[in-house]
């Protein structure tokens, strides 16, 4: 009976130790506070907004406001804490409400946008000439490509 309450015992700290280790390791994969903020902005919409200019569909058909030299993008549900990088270099200014900018200029609606490292959704519209389109995007050799699109007006 003591042989079996020795190896218990040994049994329980070898469990702890690989418990411990094993939390370590997942503790480190996780990236501090630190980590997280030093992370100054995200081009990932700017790429994919030109993407979708760039798109032979799109251009056609809306190609006025996604070719003009600045508009204005509302993207109310943009996640807290997100920072446009190059806001003057793009043509696409990234605004949370209608009150940030001039209604009377081309200005763009982002009703929906989903992305990962490879693959995207986004649907957009421009209000005031009832223009509407959705696209999905693959990242293709480190760039985005319109795979499907689809536009409409209301």
């Amino acid at each position: 009976m003591s042989t079996l309450k020795g190896r218990g015992c040994r049994a329980g700290i070898v469990f702890r130790v690989l418990l411990a280790a094993s939390l370590t390791q997942v503790t480190a994969c996780v990236p501090s506070a630190d980590e997280r903020s030093s992370k100054t902005c995200d081009a990932v919409v700017d790429e994919l907004l030109k993407a979708v200019a760039n798109d032979r569909d799109f251009a056609r058909y809306a190609g006025d406001h996604l070719h003009a030299k600045k508009i204005a993008v509302v993207w109310g549900f943009a996640p807290l804490g997100y920072k446009q990088c190059d806001r003057e270099e793009s043509p696409y200014i990234l605004v949370k409400s209608m009150a940030e900018f001039d209604q009377n200029a081309a200005y763009m609606v982002l009703y929906k946008l989903y992305f990962d490292d490879d693959a995207a959704f986004i649907e957009f519209g421009f209000p005031p000439t009832g223009q509407n389109g959705d696209a999905f995007l693959r990242k293709r050799s480190g760039r985005w490509v319109v795979t499907q699109s689809m536009l409409w007006e209301i």
